[in-house]
């Protein structure tokens, strides 16, 4: 806790901000059916080190990486996913941009857990990667040191026959391209059919009192109907999904913060409520890191949850009973609201300096149709395809559940930002403030209006850091 404070701390003196990653990370290595070989074992990814990168706007270091010292060197930052398949095929795509070009590559994968702080100090420290593969473009732009991509943004899409919603909103911040998405990573209501069917209900649920009223049924002796956090992570993905699944908004078109309204409020009432008053959640998820609804969900001790896919390729490897027995859906409305959940991705960022072009070509090859169609297979049911020619893809339509993902949720799916776009306001309450105010309710008995004042103020708070001028 120490540790974190200081460097929160640190954060704000500097005026910038880590950003919660929205996805859950999961352990193990897990393999989809039907995906492609790895790449080649010499193409493996680089160990998880400290990149040499460089300084903002100054030539590249000139040492090796491809066995020449003559050629430029192009520093990639990529974060190793649980499917090592994946991390592989990124990291050729970059190598063969490299070769295609005449230029070297330095490839550094870095983990969800490691890649924030990795990108965090190299902002302070002014030494930057070339490309980085990310959660945290807001910062990278807001901070003076990424580029606008609308160029290699137009050119990859048009050769993919164009952007779903979701990536096409993901990555503009103050109506600037600030990158090119590399994914679509949708939030899923993922519902134990069997155990619902055993106490005379039929999932998915239409309204959010029926699924309220089915977790209740649900819960008796080990057995919870919905493993939710009420803790920072995973925040995203289940208290936000709640908050709009009742017609609230964290900003407005402007995206002006406009977190402290009765919509917002009645969404985050509902969720506490799991908690607090139903008593459909474990009591352990106060203390939950990002895996605990996964293994309570695969442990069986919970009949719901809120999660990626990553949840979804576990059950393809190690239970595949509890597959067949699940549905994926987006989280029902309330008050008469449609069905709802969110979606992000990692986007590829650009810094300012030497090696813009090469860059540009990087990730002009990583999201090619010769190479993108396989690194959605790699990924499994954890990616799905940000272009649309790729979605068509047999892995997204023969596949029952992928199919299943793609028409039922990713069509109900809003950006975690909406109604404006992506801003690093969000990015700084996801630090810790989410966490903040679950607590606020869950173990301190504050009230639920209480808790998203403090999120309004946290909000505020962050507005006016990122708008102050040096």
């Amino acid at each position: 806790m120490t540790v974190r404070m200081q460097r929160r701390a640190f954060l704000l003196g500097l005026g910038l901000s880590a950003s919660a990653a929205l996805l859950s990370a999961c352990t193990g290595t897990v393999q989809a059916p039907g995906q492609k070989p790895a790449a080649p074992a010499d193409s493996k990814p680089a160990e998880s080190k400290p990149a040499a990168a460089q300084p903002a706007g100054q030539p590249a270091a000139q040492t090796p990486a491809q066995g020449s010292g003559t050629k430029k060197v192009v520093t990639f930052w990529g974060r190793t996913q649980f499917l090592p398949e994946s991390n592989a095929w990124i990291a050729e795509s970059v190598r063969m941009a490299a070769a295609e070009s005449g230029f070297d590559v330095k490839i550094d994968m870095f983990s969800n857990d490691d890649h924030l702080q990795k990108e965090v100090v190299a902002m302070e420290a002014k030494q930057i990667p070339d490309v980085t593969m990310t959660t945290s473009a807001a910062l990278w732009y807001q901070n003076g040191f990424s580029i606008e991509v609308a160029d290699v943004y137009d050119e990859v899409g048009k050769a993919g026959g164009g952007w779903f919603e979701a990536p096409e909103k993901f990555s503009l911040m103050n109506g600037k391209r600030i990158g090119v998405p590399l994914n679509v990573e949708p939030w899923l209501l993922h519902l134990r059919k069997d155990v619902f069917a055993e106490a005379g209900l039929t999932v998915p649920f239409k309204s959010w009192d029926e699924m309220i009223d089915g977790f209740k049924k649900v819960t008796k002796g080990p057995m919870y109907g919905f493993g939710g956090q009420m803790s920072n992570p995973d925040a995203g993905g289940n208290v936000l999904c709640a908050m709009l699944a009742h017609g609230g908004r964290l900003f407005d078109k402007e995206s002006k913060p406009a977190i402290d309204t009765p919509k917002n409020v009645a969404g985050f009432k509902a969720y506490t409520d799991m908690y607090t008053t139903h008593k459909v959640m474990p009591p352990g998820v106060l203390q939950w890191d990002a895996s605990g609804n996964n293994k309570a969900w695969l442990s069986g001790q919970v009949a719901a949850i809120s999660n990626t896919g990553s949840t979804v390729l576990s059950m393809r490897k190690d239970d595949q009973n509890m597959l067949k027995n699940s549905v994926f859906t987006p989280w029902p409305g309330a008050q008469g609201n449609p069905p709802v959940t969110t979606a992000d991705g990692f986007m590829l960022v650009i810094n300012k300096g030497p090696n813009v072009e090469e860059s540009k070509r990087i990730i002009a090859k990583i999201l090619s149709k010769e190479r993108y169609p396989g690194n959605l297979e790699a990924a499994g049911s954890y990616w799905f395809s940000a272009l649309k020619t790729h979605a068509e893809i047999d892995f997204f339509t023969k596949d029952e559940w992928n199919k299943q993902i793609q028409q039922e949720v990713i069509p109900h799916a809003l950006a975690p930002f909406s109604d404006g776009g992506r801003n690093p306001i969000l990015d700084d309450l996801g630090v810790a403030a989410w966490g903040d105010a679950l607590q606020m309710v869950g173990a301190q008995g504050k009230s639920p209006e209480e808790a998203v004042k403090y999120l309004a103020q946290k909000a505020k708070e962050a507005e006016e850091k990122f708008t102050k001028k040096p």
